[in-house]
């Protein structure tokens, strides 16, 4: 990232800075940063705080610094990822557009950090919604149209948003949130 020690809020500046990364800007909240770094993953709530030099890893969860949740997540795993995981990406893929069709289109559908698993993530207008209620919601949709969701970020509602060194197709856009450009 730089040669001097940055906070996590001047490293995701320089993420969105990048050509690569700029899809990611709707997603940035830094209420609660999601860092992986040697090996090791935490949270940090302090985004001025400095950040160490090897960041794997980067992202956030979507409750606003107010306490409300600005976006909702599902993560839709793909392979030996646990019970839930679904077979392949194109079985994922075709829950997540299901998913999608019942947000209206006000949805981005974009594979996850390994290039096969799924994401879905979709603003919430207006962003005055509890960060309890975001997860109501995200929980409340998984059930309705049995998605096989992971259910830590189902609760934690946090996702990775940038890789220092992403596998193929990591990130890769498969629809975008209607209303938002790609």
């Amino acid at each position: 990232m730089s040669n001097r020690r940055l906070s996590y809020e001047e490293c995701i500046a320089w993420v969105l800075e990048q050509p690569a990364w700029a899809w990611s800007l709707p997603w940035w909240r830094t209420a609660e940063i999601i860092v992986k770094a040697s090996g090791r993953v935490w949270s940090v709530k302090d985004s001025s705080a400095f950040a160490p030099a090897a960041i794997e890893l980067l992202g956030c969860t979507a409750v606003d610094r107010s306490g409300q949740a600005a976006w909702v997540g599902w993560d839709l795993d793909v392979g030996e990822h646990g019970t839930t995981s679904y077979p392949d990406t194109a079985a994922a893929v075709a829950d997540a557009r299901r998913l999608r069709d019942a947000l209206d289109g006000r949805a981005e559908i974009r594979l996850s950090k390994s290039g096969q698993g799924v994401h879905v993530r979709s603003l919430l207008h207006p962003a005055e919604i509890p960060a309890t209620d975001g997860v109501k919601i995200a929980k409340g949709l998984a059930a309705k149209l049995a998605l096989r969701a992971d259910a830590t970020p189902l609760g934690r509602q946090a996702f990775w948003l940038w890789a220092r060194n992403p596998k193929p197709h990591a990130f890769e856009l498969v629809e975008p949130h209607e209303g938002l450009s790609a």
